[in-house]
């Protein structure tokens, strides 16, 4: 694969597109087409190569520009599939309540009464067990018992 043909390369990224190699491959294809209808005038093709680069501008700035303008895209849709796909569900959990609501009253008081009792037993384990006493030292306090013998 020449740098000249940068199209075929982009079929062969299968898992997902690479946003800072098409725009390499972008840029390259333009550079060369530069190049060569500045050959074709009668330029060398060093002189035609400056004279691209430079009529062009700074590439590097401009490559740092675009993939930031694409990290922003590809965020935006991000959230906006996340809520997207948050709608669809909140719809279709209403859609199925209105069909069959007993067994999603159900459903819904078993969950409230799961997240009750998981949130009263931290509440415990976290007051008796995890935060420690409210005495200085408390790592150090002991018990000591005396019990009778028989």
């Amino acid at each position: 694969m020449s740098a000249r043909d940068p199209a075929w390369r982009r079929y062969l990224r299968f898992t997902r597109a690479n946003a800072g190699a098409d725009l390499d491959d972008e840029i390259a294809f333009h550079l060369a087409a530069r190049i060569d209808e500045l050959v074709a005038t009668g330029l060398t093709p060093e002189e035609a190569e400056a004279a691209a680069l430079a009529r062009l501008g700074d590439l590097a700035r401009f490559r740092a520009q675009t993939l930031r303008v694409d990290r922003q895209q590809e965020r935006e849709n991000t959230m906006r599939d996340r809520l997207d796909n948050i709608t669809a569900d909140v719809t279709f959990a209403f859609r199925q309540l209105r069909r069959s609501p007993v067994p999603a009253v159900a459903a819904i008081l078993c969950f409230a009464l799961g997240i009750g009792v998981n949130s009263a037993i931290f509440s415990i384990v976290n007051g008796i067990l995890i935060r420690p006493l409210p005495y200085r030292d408390a790592d150090r306090i002991v018990v000591i018992n005396e019990g009778l013998r028989r």
